[in-house]
């Protein structure tokens, strides 16, 4: 698992959960409490730069008592590319900015890369 530390927000880069392959990004905010339980949100991410937005989609959940919601994502080759080593990440939902926060100790592309897992075989699922 690999650590972030974020200004006026919390954040987790993670590595990928056992049947996923790409790290994901889990941003907690207060910006995100209206989300409520939803996934498949279509994001944009950028770094810095609003001309430069990548697209993501995006899973939610609320918040409850003192914790603020939570928007995450997972971070394809493009995306690991735009993260990897960025000091700030904003968020875009329907053309708008709805979240920004300064970054440190991002991990760069190359050590993003490293948490990608291979391809799982369908084969090889809990479900029934």
């Amino acid at each position: 698992m690999i650590d972030v530390t974020v200004t006026a927000a919390a954040a987790l880069l993670a590595a990928p959960f056992p049947g996923d392959e790409d790290p994901m990004l889990d941003l907690v905010d207060h910006a995100f409490d209206g989300f409520g339980y939803a996934v498949d949100i279509p994001l944009e991410v950028s770094v810095g730069d609003p001309k430069r937005r990548l697209p993501a989609k995006g899973w939610s959940s609320p918040s409850q008592k003192d914790l603020p919601g939570s928007m995450a994502f997972y971070m394809g080759p493009e995306l690991r590319a735009m993260i990897g080593g960025a000091t700030s990440v904003q968020v875009w939902s329907k053309g708008k900015p709805i979240f920004n926060a300064k970054l440190a100790n991002t991990p760069g592309k190359a050590e993003l890369d490293a948490c990608v897992r291979p391809p799982t075989d369908p084969k090889d699922t809990d479900e029934e």
